[in-house]
């Protein structure tokens, strides 16, 4: 049981260290198994969704973070087309209007890839 125990211990502490984008040499090393021996785990399916999760959870925090930025980002653009500079207000006015634009774009491509799948799903479904 202490074998199993352990080995559950050390793909724990693997986890974060693969999160982290270590070397596997370095997360063999730190964890007392061979590299050779994490690509098991890479490979084994719970671990792997394990490792999906975990990267999951972390780009979530990471996405949540740049949501609450980007408002503080587009204040900061739009105060800046108010300053006396006209270079400051032209950087701030392209800022404002190359971003809209890429989310524009990304919107209208969301827009017809919900179309095309409620279309595919229809045509499943009859």
């Amino acid at each position: 049981m202490t074998g199993k125990y352990n080995a559950v211990a050390r793909k724990q502490k693997a986890l974060p260290l693969l999160l982290e984008g270590r070397p596997i040499r370095e997360v063999a090393e730190s964890v007392g198994v061979r590299e050779r021996e994490i690509y098991r785990w890479l490979e084994d399916p719970l671990f792997k969704r394990e490792l999906h999760q975990r990267r999951k959870e972390l780009l979530d925090g990471v996405v949540a973070q740049l949501q609450s930025a980007m408002n503080i980002s587009v204040q900061t653009l739009v105060a800046l087309l108010k300053d006396e500079s006209a270079m400051v207000r032209l950087r701030a006015a392209n800022g404002l209007l190359g971003h809209a634009v890429k989310y524009l774009d990304l919107y209208s491509i969301q827009e017809r890839l919900d179309a095309l799948e409620a279309k595919v799903s229809y045509q499943r479904s009859s």
